[in-house]
């Protein structure tokens, strides 16, 4: 979410948001919602449009498979935790 708040200017509290749409992308595909906001933030800031647009394309990819993927596992249980 460093990405959003350094590049495209958005506050803690919305790429928190962008973080739980992220987390949420197989079920309701609200990454969308920001995409105005991060291209225009990282434009504004001086990036290429097209560097912008790749990059919100490359999290929405993460948003629609590792993230939802990595984080339960994660959350579950560790592989470094002891039985016994």
């Amino acid at each position: 979410m460093k990405v959003a708040m350094v590049c495209a200017g958005f506050s803690a509290g919305e790429a928190d948001q962008l973080r739980r749409a992220m987390a949420t992308f197989k079920l309701t595909g609200g990454v969308s919602k920001f995409k105005d906001k991060l291209v225009g933030g990282m434009v504004k800031n001086g990036y290429t449009s097209d560097f912008a647009e790749r990059t919100f394309s490359q999290l929405g990819a993460f948003g629609s498979y590792g993230f939802p993927e990595s984080m339960p596992r994660a959350s579950r249980s560790s592989p470094m935790r002891r039985h016994g």
